[in-house]
């Protein structure tokens, strides 16, 4: 038994101290996640949408899609399957940042998605990764937290594509910049409790310490997920942080550094901001990410590059890769 838990009923006691502070790596805590919260993946053949719903499909690989997409296939279309993380998988195809590698690719990985709408919709698809209907903790412990679904109401200013509603839900007290007014008003509200953990517990639930792709698609805690994580446990070769908001944030960048990754490119697009991370001691990614050149360079000392996106158009040309003299100094043991 745990140090940290006294009660016989250990199941009943734990359900009690998920509400948290509860050490992220707890033995028993641990088990229970394994146990209770990560599904594994489906045996059963894919139940796609996009190829007999056009509003789906004209949607599913418009805006910050492309974007991301031209990276990781760039990145990872000659790699062996490796394990991705992707917080904020809505559905599992709408959007999907993981989808290509696991179908095309034979990847598998983490899928976590806390509206439970959304969750049935992405267990209906039958993806072949570990899928979670929790969210990822934006402390170093596991918490309950209120989440805020978006659902579509009619309204004529805003074109019917519901997965776009679903896709701004969030955590309640987190600040979400949303598209427009118009958007704001064309979705209705409700509230559930949702569990939350740290992503150092679901890892050591699924005996992971590489993630080779992960993408935080978490509406306003991305920042505190990354600041929360005990790093020295986990290597991520690659991460796509998407940030609601469209000045550089500095202190984010600084800290970013400190942990020993390079800003490759940002993209951005309406209200939110696409950070690229790549480790300083991947030389081969971070070489094929300078041969992606997107819009126009960036005269900030921490970005290679930069691109616009808010017209929803990709201009891209193939550039030199940078010297391997020129890059970053890796981190030390």
């Amino acid at each position: 038994m745990s140090k940290y838990l006294r009660s016989d009923d250990k199941e009943k006691d734990m359900l009690y101290r998920l509400k948290g502070p509860l050490p992220k790596d707890d033995p028993d805590l641990v088990a229970y996640v394994g146990q209770y919260y990560l599904h594994p993946p489906s045996d059963e053949p894919y139940n796609l949408s996009i190829t007999d719903d056009p509003t789906y499909k004209n949607f599913s690989k418009q805006g910050n899609w492309k974007y991301i997409h031209l990276y990781v296939e760039k990145l990872f279309k000659d790699e062996v399957p490796g394990f991705f993380i992707e917080a904020g998988a809505l559905d599992g195809e709408f959007q999907s940042n993981s989808l290509w590698l696991e179908k095309e690719m034979g990847w598998t990985g983490l899928l976590v998605e806390p509206d439970k709408g959304s969750f049935r919709h992405l267990q209906s698809k039958h993806r072949k990764a570990w899928t979670t209907n929790t969210c990822i903790s934006n402390r170093p412990y596991p918490k309950e937290t209120i989440h805020v679904s978006l659902d579509f109401i009619e309204n004529k200013n805003i074109k019917k594509v519901p997965w776009n509603h679903h896709s701004n839900s969030h955590e309640l007290g987190v600040t979400v910049k949303m598209m427009n007014e118009a958007f704001l008003l064309a979705s209705e509200r409700t509230y559930s409790v949702i569990q939350c953990f740290p992503l150092n517990t679901y890892l050591l639930a699924l005996n992971i310490t590489t993630i080779d792709f992960m993408t935080l698609d978490i509406q306003g805690s991305e920042k505190d997920v990354l600041r929360n994580l005990n790093w020295d446990d986990i290597k991520i070769r690659m991460m796509i942080v998407e940030i609601v908001e469209k000045v550089m944030d500095e202190e984010f960048l600084d800290f970013m550094e400190s942990r020993g990754y390079v800003l490759v490119n940002k993209n951005i697009a309406t209200t939110v901001t696409d950070y690229i991370y790549v480790r300083t001691d991947e030389r081969v990614l971070l070489e094929k990410s300078w041969g992606i050149k997107v819009g126009y360079p960036s005269e900030h000392p921490k970005v290679n590059s930069i691109v616009d996106l808010s017209s929803h158009k990709l201009n891209i040309q193939t550039t030199r890769q940078a010297p391997k003299d020129k890059l970053p100094n890796e981190p030390s043991d």
